[in-house]
Order: C-alpha cells, then structure tokens, then sequence
C-alpha cells in the first residue's frame, strides 16, 4: 500500500485535516510523515498492522474518557404524587412551571448507568445501576420500593383530631418501622455510564460501601474470560 494513499485516508475517514494531526495520531514526527507522502516505496503489511493496532489503541483510550459522564451530582429530590396518586416521582414534571427541571428529566430519560440517593446530610443511602430501562424510569421506581432491610425506629403519631396528649400522660413507645427511600431521600445524582462498565461499576461501590447503604443485595463482579 502506497503511504501516500494511507495518509490520505486516515484523514478522510478520521477527519483528519492537516499531517500534523496525523503524525499526532500514529505516533510519528511531522518530518516523517511527509517524507511517507513524497516517498514512492509501499508500506509493508507489519507496518500497515502496526498503525491499526496504534490508531485503536488511541480510540478506546478516547472512548474510555467518556465512559461516565455526570448528568448531575446532588440535586434536591422535590417528590410530587404521579397522576392518579399512583406513586412518588422525585421531581415535578410539569413543563410550564419549571423548564430547567424538565430538561433534566429529558437526561435522565436518554441515560442509562448509576445513580445515588442521599439523605438530608448528604450521606449516601442507595445505589443502583440500569442498562435495560432509563435512569428516570429506574430512579422512580426505586423511590417507591419498599426496601425490607432499611428500617428505624418511629413514633407512631396521630394523624385525626383536634386534641394533643403530652407523652408524660400517654407514651408512644418507638417502634421500628420499613422506611422508604421517599420518607429519607434529600438529594440524587445521576451518572451515564457506558454499558460494559455499569455492572462492575455498581458491584464496587455496593462492596466498598456495604455497611452504609440499604441495598439488598450484595453485587458480585462479573468478568469475561
């Protein structure tokens, strides 16, 4: 193959637009570069190997750099009733209100990857992963999933009457309760995270932070041999 015609090339397939950027790419000097263009002699099928090998090298190292993209770190959760009070959403999604919120949820419904739920102190409480369905639809339902493991103590109140009982005449004794994510989520963030990394992406933080989180389930690494 003549150099000339594999520089060529590069730069249309590429987008590629001077021999600068070329050497740049196939890890060669400007002066080496131009000297292949005017030089006459074929390239042999090592070194036409050679650059393939170094070009792909630098595309997945690029790819890699964009495998997790935030789409926003620590928002404030303001949970509103779906129609029909079916269940929580974790942000208003009325268009006319709050445009800024709605172009958000628009990223959340492209997106796939993690996301996070804190607690009114910033600590986190949940993690968790899609790859089928899209990060709003996966967030909400995780909002409203009633998680056995995560409970707390209470005080069982009323909630009808007009009357108040100080506990000195009748004590409410605490009891431990299920909570949901709605009773203690205060902030999100949401992550878009290329497809082969979601899974052991997810594993990791589950396993680094076991003990804090009221996830289930403890994810295992998944690896292709």
């Amino acid at each position: 193959m003549k150099p000339k015609e594999l520089l060529e090339a590069l730069q249309r397939v590429i987008g590629l637009s001077t021999d600068s950027a070329v050497a740049r790419l196939i890890g060669l000097t400007s002066g080496r570069v131009s000297q292949w263009r005017s030089g006459k002699r074929d390239l042999s099928a090592r070194q036409v190997a050679n650059l393939v090998k170094r070009v792909a090298s630098l595309a997945g190292t690029e790819q890699l750099g964009n495998a997790i993209r935030p789409i926003v770190e620590l928002y404030p959760v303001d949970c509103v009733a779906s129609k029909q009070d079916a269940r929580w959403l974790i942000l208003p999604t009325d268009k006319r209100k709050n445009p800024r919120r709605n172009k958000l949820r628009k990223h959340l419904e492209k997106a796939k990857g993690i996301y996070f739920f804190y607690n009114s102190e910033g600590e986190v409480v949940y993690v968790g992963q899609t790859q089928k369905r899209t990060l709003w639809k996966r967030m909400n339902e995780t909002f409203n999933r009633e998680a056995q493991s995560h409970q707390a103590y209470v005080v069982r109140h009323p909630s009808t009457g007009s009357a108040f009982v100080p506990a000195w005449s009748k004590l409410r004794q605490p009891v431990k309760r299920i909570v949901y994510l709605y009773d203690i989520a205060a902030y999100f963030s949401a992550y878009e995270v290329a497809e082969p990394l979601i899974d052991n992406l997810e594993a990791m933080i589950v396993r680094a932070f076991c003990n804090d989180l009221a996830n289930v389930k403890m994810e295992k690494f998944k690896f292709k041999l």
